[in-house]
């Protein structure tokens, strides 16, 4: 009987490891830039541990659940948001590989280019100081969802991270590539700096916000 009992308890445990090696794959995170940031990606966590942006590890299909990307302002302002883009790579055998991938947003504060009577209530990130942003189970769960509906395998295998938005203390902001101002004379719209040298008339920009959701 005794035997019997050991046999059980090792072959459970065969399972338990086969099982495990089953669902760990090889997955990868990917940083793009624009250049000109004035925040940088310092570091990524999956399940509490630090992973290198570029080199492939082994993780289970929730993967993405609690991932948190830490960003560090390298400007010399006070930052008040942070907004990354996380967009999910599909896979070369999606049945809708050639459709445009989704991307959803984690956040830091409120975006300057969002219409809001409540102010930021968040610590301003000073000079070279940092801020973990992070993607919360709930927002997780909607985003399986959605990658379902979008005809996605699923395991997801790549993601992409580019920082997308930065607000400044002084109510300025910085959006894919290019530094922004509020127009003092249109109450939502923004001018690029350069569109006020030379007594031109300035330009004037209406920022078509992409959908993000507040962490």
């Amino acid at each position: 009987m005794l035997v019997l009992l050991s046999a059980v308890a090792v072959f459970s445990g065969l399972l338990i490891t086969v099982s495990s090696q089953i669902d760990q794959e090889e997955r990868i995170v990917e940083k793009q830039a624009f250049g000109n940031e004035p925040v940088k990606i310092k570091a990524i966590k999956i399940n509490k541990k630090d992973v290198a942006a570029g080199k492939k590890f082994s993780g289970a299909d929730d993967w993405l659940n609690g991932i948190r990307v830490t960003v560090e302002n390298k400007s010399e302002k006070n930052v008040n948001h942070v907004s990354v883009l996380v967009v999910y790579a599909r896979a070369e055998n999606d049945e809708a590989s050639k459709e445009a991938p989704f991307g959803d947003s984690i956040t830091y504060g409120v975006s300057p280019f969002r219409k809001s009577s409540a102010p930021a209530q968040v610590q301003a990130i000073p000079p070279g100081g940092s801020v973990d942003l992070f993607l919360s189970e709930h927002t997780y769960n909607e985003n399986n969802l959605v990658l379902k509906r979008l005809k996605y395998t699923k395991s997801i295998k790549k993601i992409e991270l580019t920082v997308e938005e930065v607000g400044f203390e002084d109510g300025t902001a910085w959006s894919k590539g290019q530094y922004w101002e509020p127009d003092p004379s249109n109450p939502g719209q923004w001018l690029r700096p350069e569109q006020k040298i030379g007594g031109a008339s300035p330009g004037k920009f209406f920022f078509a916000k992409s959908h993000t959701m507040q962490r």
